[in-house]
């Protein structure tokens, strides 16, 4: 999603979004059988985050307004990347994962 006064930074998440499909659709790369996905977070707890981290009521509002109401942690996201890596996942390619815990989903201001 695009985010106000973030013109640099959201054009550089869509980048990296036609970025991973076109790697995956890459004959040098499919043939070896490896696959190239990517992961979509939202609110992290992570040092990025610390302008919200560090003032509960913004963290607070921000983690509200995702459908599972909580902020993911690092290991939320290792937890996802993980997947991606496993043999479970080997027929899944040129995807781009929202790991969001729903954040977008319905009315909120996010």
């Amino acid at each position: 999603m695009g985010l106000p006064f973030e013109l640099a930074y959201s054009m550089t998440k869509a980048t990296m979004d036609i970025f991973t499909k076109t790697l995956a659709w890459d004959r040098a790369i499919a043939e070896r059988h490896i696959t190239v996905n990517a992961v979509r977070p939202s609110l992290v707890d992570t040092d990025m985050a610390a302008y919200l981290v560090h003032v509960p009521e913004r963290f607070e509002w921000a983690a509200s307004q995702a459908a599972v109401r909580a902020a993911a942690g690092p290991a939320d996201m290792a937890g996802v990347v993980a997947f991606l890596a496993s043999a479970d996942a080997r027929f899944v390619t040129g995807h781009v994962l929202d790991a969001t815990g729903g954040t977008g989903l319905g009315p909120t201001g996010l």
